[in-house]
């Protein structure tokens, strides 16, 4: 499988076919090749195979470039395996105007391998960049990014951090089949949006300060929480199967929307939530459900909420301030004298 792949060469020093010293790349192919000291691409620059940045080593690509990856199927499954794997420092220097451009010859999802960065504790930029039609377009392990004013579409996988520091502000992602997701990381994401994706944004066993994004359309959960800590400022969340979803985490939420889920508004399982200011409203199902967490809650508002506003289960207990001004035969969970322990 590609995956299985991309992640045994991530773990394994690689011996590539030929080695170049540093240079500048302008319409030129470059196939299996390693590239060592400072290097540039400008123009439009052809990858055939794998292009590994080695360990010391710098590639940066100029506004405007177009790296364009060569369909290679040699596993014959329709996923293309041209890609570059860096384990040196990356600076994608685009701009609004003219943006470096990552795509294949082929324009159908999968038609390229992905970048992948390895091990590099010092920050890389990537500024002005736009990922389309990859495997895994962008690819961060054990490593330090700032992503900044990017689109990523039509990716099986947009954004995939393992155990690294990152930070991504002013990005869109799109018509993905997984937009962003983070294992053991920690992430700082500010004026993000993300929709019509089949998952949203996902974290694992991993820490998050996220300001001011708008996470709707997703079609099977917008915002996926485990066994992580989470702090939201200004985040709305609509239209999707499960608009936000939380196990095992501890949760702070400054400023949410979140309505018309299929399901529920909120969903917390296993988890210690803080919420101020929320307006939780027009969900198909419920419009907080508690299984086993405790919710504390100030300035929430509900509305059109099909079955209850607050739905209760297991060991959890709620503050009365998520329960102000709810009709009884909206809540389900607490004792008849609205007493908020369950």
């Amino acid at each position: 499988m590609k995956i299985k792949k991309m992640f045994f060469y991530l773990i394994l020093t690689l011996t590539l076919t030929s080695k170049v010293s540093a240079n500048l790349y302008s319409n030129v192919i470059i196939e299996n090749t390693t590239l060592e000291g400072n290097n540039t691409f400008s123009e439009k620059v052809y990858i055939k195979g794998r292009v590994t940045v080695s360990e010391g080593s710098k590639l940066t690509i100029r506004e405007g470039t177009k790296v364009i990856f060569l369909f290679i199927d040699e596993e014959k499954d329709n996923i293309g395996e041209s890609e570059i794997l860096s384990q040196g420092k990356i600076e994608i220097m685009g701009t609004k105007e003219n943006p470096v451009i990552f795509e294949s010859d082929r324009k159908h999802k999968g038609s390229w391998l992905g970048l992948s960065i390895m091990n590099v504790d010092e920050p890389n930029i990537i500024k002005n960049a736009v990922f389309q039609d990859s495997y895994m377009a962008l690819h961060a392990h054990f490593s330090n990014l700032n992503i900044e004013n990017c689109i990523f579409k039509n990716n099986y996988r947009g954004f995939q951090s393992q155990e690294g520091k990152i930070r991504i502000t002013n990005t869109k992602f799109f018509n993905n089949d997984t937009a962003l997701q983070f294992r053991n990381s920690s992430a700082l994401l500010k004026d993000i949006e993300i929709w019509d994706n089949k998952g949203g944004l996902n974290f694992l066993y991993s820490e998050a300060d996220i300001e001011n994004i708008k996470v709707h359309k997703n079609i099977l959960f917008n915002v996926k929480i485990r066994h992580s800590k989470a702090k939201f400022k200004h985040i709305q969340v609509y239209e999707s199967l499960q608009n936000f979803y939380s196990k095992n985490s501890q949760i702070e939420i400054d400023d949410i929307l979140s309505a018309n889920s299929n399901l529920r508004g909120l969903s917390f399982e296993e988890s210690e939530i803080k919420i101020t200011k929320a307006r939780i409203k027009d969900n198909s199902l419920d419009g907080i459900s508690l299984d086993n967490s405790n919710l504390w809650c100030n300035e929430v508002i509900y509305n059109n909420n099909a079955r209850y506003d607050v739905y209760i289960k297991g060991k959890s207990a709620i503050s009365n301030a998520c329960l102000k001004d709810i009709k009884r035969e909206k809540i389900f969970g607490v004792k008849d004298d609205f007493s908020s322990e369950h």
